[in-house]
């Protein structure tokens, strides 16, 4: 049934059942592992879903320490399936499973874990203590490190990104509201004491443009928008070569933005999670 090794011919049977170590799991999620075993019908198991992550997170270690690999694929296999529907507050978690429980290196992995790794480069908020232990150490350092290019990229770039706003068709102040919606972009990185539009708990993003001031009437309703196209060109320009740079250094070997990372130009868009 698992792949254990055994003392003698004779553990396993129903008279001398296999006995488990009592810290490998609670009872819920053992009974959770023998439904994949032992399904009521063929190709029918419990039902996964991204927002219920937190629940699948001991199934898997237990799963792990029971070297189910089917069992793993198959679960890792519908948590990506369903990502879109991943709470952004889970993004650490989902991180760390991907990286913990996949069996490809993390060069090939880039397609399910840079929509998560956007969530920590373009969220107002910084990282939490909480999410850096359930990163680990690895996990970590790419979020911290992509979130720290993305905003060196906004002060640095700043006439080319300003530039590449794209304001209504019918505007007339073109240069004007590009440069009052950057400045609320710019603003929004900058955490402020007696800010209280903002919460510990807030997972806006700092492309949320909250105030109309120096933007015309004709792009002000679709303020936040136009800065969230920005979001294309980071995610390609910024997360997605850190990702690659970072990997490539563990790896010990080049990477190329196309072709071993599984990124490709159809993925040249910004995440989507509940």
């Amino acid at each position: 049934m698992f792949l254990m090794p055994t003392p003698n011919n004779e553990e396993g049977t129903e008279q001398r059942p296999l006995l488990l170590p009592s810290d490998l799991c609670s009872l819920n999620v053992f009974e959770t592992i023998c439904e994949f075993i032992y399904p009521e019908s063929v190709g029918i198991f419990p039902k996964i879903t991204a927002k219920d992550i937190a629940s699948w997170e001991p199934v898997l270690a237990a799963a792990s320490a029971l070297q189910m690999d089917g069992t793993i694929r198959y679960i890792l296999q519908k948590l990506v399936e369903d990502s879109s529907q991943l709470l952004r507050s889970d993004a650490a978690r989902f991180m760390r499973l991907i990286a913990d429980h996949d069996t490809l290196p993390l060069s090939q992995l880039a397609t399910n874990l840079v929509g998560p790794l956007c969530v920590f480069a373009f969220r107002r908020q910084p990282i939490s203590p909480k999410e850096f232990s359930i990163l680990g150490e690895k996990m970590s350092a790419l979020a911290y490190h992509t979130r720290e290019n993305v905003r060196d990229c906004f002060l640095v770039d700043q006439v080319k990104l300003i530039g590449s706003i794209q304001t209504d068709a019918a505007c007339g102040q073109k240069e004007s509201c590009r440069k009052a919606i950057f400045q609320q972009i710019l603003g929004n990185m900058v955490n402020k004491s007696n800010d209280t539009s903002h919460t510990n708990n807030d997972q806006s993003d700092i492309f949320r443009i909250t105030f109309e001031q120096g933007i015309c009437s004709i792009c002000c309703p679709q303020r936040s928008k136009l800065a969230h196209a920005l979001m294309f060109n980071m995610v390609e320009g910024v997360v997605k070569k850190t990702y690659l740079e970072m990997v490539s250094t563990w790896e010990g070997r080049d990477l190329k933005l196309e072709s071993e990372s599984g990124l490709s130009g159809e993925q040249n868009r910004p995440p989507t999670f509940a």
